[in-house]
């Protein structure tokens, strides 16, 4: 039994950054990589940091061969397993620098974005309609 108990809203330090654009959806897979690629093109000249969460390992190496022929390919870390080798190439993230990772192997990395916070910070790109809203 509780009796008397004050309640306390505690507010958080920082406000958060958090931003979510409208929602595009394309009827076809040419459509969906221009999309991805003209964002990607966009985001990159503000010298953002880009994660690219993609369904499937398949879908990821079709991004990854895509953006490799616009942006140099050091810029582009691929994450596709959770293994410790390519787990440590995505730890942090410098400016202009894409992440293309599909969405098992990159649960729960942590990604250091403090080199790109003054240039607006990270712009995540969700490629496919998700079961659930987590």
């Amino acid at each position: 039994l509780v009796v008397n108990v004050d309640l306390v809203n505690v507010p958080q330090l920082r406000q958060k950054q958090y931003l979510e654009l409208e929602t595009i959806v394309v009827q076809d897979e040419t459509k969906w990589l221009e999309e991805i690629r003209s964002t990607v093109l966009i985001e990159t000249k503000k010298d953002r940091g880009i994660l690219i969460i993609c369904e499937n390992i398949a879908h990821a190496n079709i991004l990854a061969d895509l953006l490799k022929s616009q942006h140099r390919s050091t810029a582009i870390k691929l994450y596709t397993m959770n293994n410790m080798n390519q787990e440590k190439h995505v730890e942090k993230i410098l400016p202009s620098e894409i992440i293309i990772a599909t969405n098992l192997a990159g649960r729960g990395t942590d990604i250091r974005t403090d080199d790109i916070e003054e240039f607006g910070g990270l712009h995540v790109v969700l490629t496919f309609m998700p079961n659930n809203q987590r």
